[in-house]
């Protein structure tokens, strides 16, 4: 069986849990497929995958190395993901149905091999889940602590052909949109321009206050479930390049979020 997750940080609980014994005791492999799918370009839809690597390396132009980890890293995904799809090798899904970036990995995936015979099943990991007797929001799979994924299993349901065939549908379907990025609103995946979370990075700039850019990103995705953090980084960019902001103290060469801006007068 292949556990598969759509970001590091998931796969990087899953492993744990796997290590631990906490999620099965038979073999089977943890995979990430970090594509950020909800980013950038998708069409034409037979190059999806060289289009994924030109957004990794603009999503991560200020981490120098990052972009070609990951995506090295999915290589090797992509290639025991086609090995699997000739064997039938069971694939396990793991997505927070809130969330763009796993939501959209997933039609992806069953765009990418509806001709598989493997047999897919979803874990759709719930938008609350009970820590330390109380419910806490969970944005993402990654958010998860390797402990929690045992509890999350009754929630593990076989993703039927008509479903595959539909999901791979809606990834068309947003590929001839092939929008600059993808949202979940009222519980579809929806192509929105750019700008989309502008109105909330603007909420958290307080007139004549300058502020870091690592505060405005963290309250937007305190606020906005599925939020990209890098997105929002460019967002920002973009406003100063336009003389929406200012730039009152730049980053420092090794954490770009340092920086500190201001509303423009």
């Amino acid at each position: 069986m292949i556990d598969l997750a759509f970001g590091e940080s998931a796969a990087g609980a899953l492993k744990a849990a796997q290590h631990q014994g906490l999620i099965t005791n038979q073999p089977h492999t943890v995979l990430a497929l970090s594509l950020y799918a909800e980013i950038g370009e998708i069409a034409p839809l037979a190059a999806s995958l060289e289009l994924r690597q030109t957004a990794l390396a603009s999503l991560f132009a200020d981490f120098p190395g990052v972009a070609e980890a990951i995506w090295q890293g999915n290589l090797a995904t992509i290639t025991h993901l086609e090995t699997a799809s000739v064997t039938a090798e069971p694939v396990r899904v793991w997505v927070r149905a809130g969330n763009p970036m796993e939501v959209c990995g997933l039609y992806f995936l069953c765009h990418w091999l509806k001709d598989s015979p493997c047999l897919f099943s979803v874990v759709w990991v719930p938008e609350w889940i009970e820590r330390q007797d109380r419910l806490v929001e969970v944005h993402g799979v990654g958010e998860i602590a390797p402990t929690e994924l045992p509890a999350l299993l009754k929630y593990e349901t076989p993703l039927e052909p008509t479903q595959r065939s539909l999901y791979a549908e809606l990834w068309e379907k947003l590929g001839r949109e092939n929008a600059p990025l993808r949202v979940v609103l009222n519980g579809s995946v929806t192509s929105v321009p750019a700008d989309f979370y502008d109105f909330a990075l603007r909420a958290h700039l307080p007139a004549a206050e300058e502020v870091s850019v690592a505060q405005v990103i963290g309250r937007v995705l305190n606020q906005i479930a599925g939020a990209n953090d890098r997105w929002l980084y460019l967002r920002l960019q973009s406003m100063i390049r336009s003389g929406a902001l200012s730039e009152v103290a730049a980053p420092s060469a090794d954490s770009p979020y340092s920086g500190r801006i201001c509303r423009a007068e």
